[in-house]
């Protein structure tokens, strides 16, 4: 595949409406394919569900699910820290869209969705999920 014909049509875990990490979040490597597609300014585009779109109060940080160092290093490197992140944020900025059912929804209309986007407290009160900044 030449660089020119790339757009990432792989499925998102989701597409975060939290302040501090508004984007779509996905499986580590998809942020470096954003910004190398910004690069070369080439169109990038994913691909997902509206249902897939999570307000803030349900929108977790990748850095929350950290996971063991020794699947990408079996033994210890002396000055070397290991860090396993299975997800990372691919900031709305770097996006050209994103196709779902609706059609392709450019990044300003997904930003103003995601804020408008509220859940109703009794829900708020049966998950183990707090409100973020």
């Amino acid at each position: 595949m030449k660089v020119k014909d790339l757009i990432e049509q792989i499925r998102k875990d989701n597409v975060s409406g939290a302040a501090s990490m508004e984007g779509v979040v996905n499986k580590i490597g998809s942020y470096g394919l954003a910004v190398l597609a910004r690069a070369r300014k080439v169109p990038f585009f994913t691909l997902c569900g509206s249902e897939k779109f999570l307000p803030r109060q349900f929108s977790k940080s990748p850095e929350s699910e950290l996971k063991d160092p020794r699947e990408i290093l079996e033994r210890p490197i002396k000055n070397v820290t290991a860090i396993n992140y299975y997800f990372d944020i691919t900031p709305l900025s770097l996006l050209s869209g994103v196709i779902c059912e609706e059609g392709v929804l450019h990044r300003e209309e997904i930003a103003h969705r995601l804020k408008k986007m509220t859940v109703c407290s009794s829900l708020l009160s049966r998950v183990k999920v707090g409100p973020r900044n």
